[in-house]
């Protein structure tokens, strides 16, 4: 009996929030060096605006 394997590039909610939050703290420390606080807080926003719309909308 064979089992049918999930295709990684399918990502359901859980996936795609703990990838949202690696990403946003590999900019947080990037951007940390620099020391640009309000902006890496804009980007950080922003970012999770587009992760969510591009996750509920697919």
């Amino acid at each position: 009996m064979s089992r049918k394997r999930r295709n990684p590039a399918s990502l359901d909610g859980s996936t795609a929030q703990i990838l949202t939050i690696q990403l946003i703290s590999l900019l947080y420390q990037k951007l940390r060096l620099t020391r640009f606080y309000t902006f890496t807080i804009y980007i950080e926003v922003f970012y999770v605006q587009i992760v969510c719309i591009t996750c509920f909308t697919f």
